[in-house]
C-alpha cells in the first residue's frame, strides 16, 4: 500500500523472500524512486482513481498486478492498495509453448515445401509431383505456390503428377480442378498425369467437365 505521493505505508507478502526482499523493507520509501517510471503507469492510474490490472517485470521476476484506489468518506484518494503475484513459471511455460509451436510451424512449412516440390524440367515447363495424403489445406497452399511460380517463370505447361497419391476427397479434387482452370486463365496448359482409378471416380463424382483437360496415365507420357 502507498500514500498519494507514492510512499510505502504497507509492505508484506510471501513473494518478497523469493526476490531477496524482506517484509516492510520498503516502508517509508517511494515507489517512484525505486522502480522505472515507465513500469509504473498502472500505479499512477490507481492514484488517479482507476482500478488497474497489468503484467510487469521487476527483480528478474514476472508479476501480475492489481492496484485499487482507496478513498476517504468525502471521495478523496488517500492511498492505493496493490497486490502482485509471481507468474514467472507461467510466463516461462508460455514462452516454451510458443517456441515449440513456432518450431512445429517451421517444421510443417519445411515438410510442405519438401512434399510439394515444383520442378522446372524444361524451358517453360513445370512439374508438380504430389505424394501422400493431399487434403484441402495442402491443396490450397499448393495452388497458391504453383500459380506464383507459373507467373514468375512464364510457364506454358504445368504437369500435376498424382502417381504418388492414392486417395483425395471431393473438396481436394475441387481444388485441383480449380487449379487447372486458374492455370488456363494465365495462359498455361495444365496436364494431369498418373491418376488412379479411385481418384478418377472422385473427380467424376464432382460432375466436372474434363473434356478440356489433358490427362495422361504416366508422368513420362506427360
Amino acid at each position: 500500500a502507498i500514500d498519494p505521493a507514492g510512499t510505502f505505508i504497507y509492505h508484506e507478502g510471501k513473494a518478497l523472500a523469493a526476490v531477496g526482499l524482506k517484509p516492510r523493507q520498503f516502508l517509508g520509501l517511494n515507489i517512484f524512486t525505486l522502480y522505472p517510471a515507465e513500469t509504473l503507469t498502472f500505479v499512477r492510474s490507481a492514484l488517479n482513481g482507476e482500478a488497474t490490472h497489468s503484467i510487469s517485470e521487476a527483480h528478474g521476476t514476472s508479476w501480475e498486478n492489481w492496484f485499487l484506489p482507496v478513498r476517504s468518506e468525502d471521495g478523496e484518494i488517500v492511498a492505493a492498495v496493490g497486490c502482485s503475484i509471481d507468474i514467472s513459471e507461467n510466463v516461462r511455460k508460455e514462452k516454451e509453448l510458443k517456441e515449440r509451436l513456432d518450431t512445429i510451424q517451421e517444421q510443417q512449412h519445411i515438410i510442405q515445401s519438401l512434399s510439394t516440390p515444383i520442378l522446372q524440367i524444361w524451358d517453360q515447363v513445370l512439374t508438380l509431383p504430389l505424394f501422400g495424403h493431399v487434403d484441402s489445406t495442402r491443396a490450397s497452399a499448393l495452388m497458391e505456390s504453383l500459380l506464383h511460380e507459373v507467373v514468375r517463370t512464364r510457364t506454358r505447361f504445368a504437369i500435376l503428377d498424382l502417381t504418388g497419391v492414392d486417395v483425395i476427397d471431393t473438396a481436394t479434387a475441387g481444388h485441383l480442378m480449380s487449379l487447372i482452370r486458374a492455370l488456363k486463365l494465365l495462359g498455361t496448359e495444365g496436364i494431369i498425369t498418373g491418376i488412379k482409378a479411385s481418384i478418377a471416380q472422385t473427380v467424376v463424382s464432382l460432375g466436372s467437365d474434363l473434356s478440356g483437360i489433358t490427362t495422361l496415365s504416366t508422368l513420362q507420357a506427360g
